[in-house]
């Protein structure tokens, strides 16, 4: 696993972080995980937002081009697989969602947090912890079986998740 803080230089950091945050990007409902990961007891959570910009070797979303400067970035990237942003509403309480893994197969995931909060992804083999911080990005291996979580702290939380290889 690899932690790279101030992963998009503050220029680019703000240009995207102002259009996902705006009232101009698209969001759209989906489960976190599938019923059978699902970790909480209480299934109204197993939800989020999300805005898939590829997937199925194409751009999905008319935003596809403004996440560029992160492919740029990415150590060893040679084929893009899925990119989707996903937004978290607060909760009274963190929801741990279910641990999965994005993708069966070689490759990498990276999570990028656009937000410091309570948040966070969790491993579940090493039981290890990465914290939301505004411009972090995780790089880990896609077979590495994860989850994430809701935040209390602020209204939101927002990341980034890039499958490639």
């Amino acid at each position: 696993m690899e932690i790279i803080d101030n992963f998009l230089d503050d220029h680019d950091f703000k240009n995207i972080f102002d259009l996902v945050s705006g009232p101009y990007f698209s969001w759209y409902w989906s489960h976190v995980v599938d019923e059978e990961d699902l970790l909480t007891d209480d299934p109204q959570y197993n939800f989020q937002l999300g805005h898939i910009l590829f997937c199925n070797g194409e751009s999905n979303s008319v935003r596809f081009d403004n996440f560029l400067p992160f492919l740029s970035k990415l150590p060893d990237m040679n084929t893009l697989i899925r990119m989707k942003i996903n937004l978290n509403p607060k909760t009274d309480r963190i929801i741990r969602h279910g641990f999965h893994t994005d993708f069966d197969g070689e490759g990498k995931t990276a999570v990028f947090y656009f937000n410091t909060c309570n948040g966070y992804t969790e491993f579940e083999d090493s039981g290890d912890i990465v914290k939301s911080k505004k411009n972090r990005m995780v790089i880990f291996d896609m077979m590495k079986s994860h989850t994430g979580t809701t935040c209390t702290d602020q209204s939101r939380r927002i990341v980034l998740n890039i499958n490639y290889k």
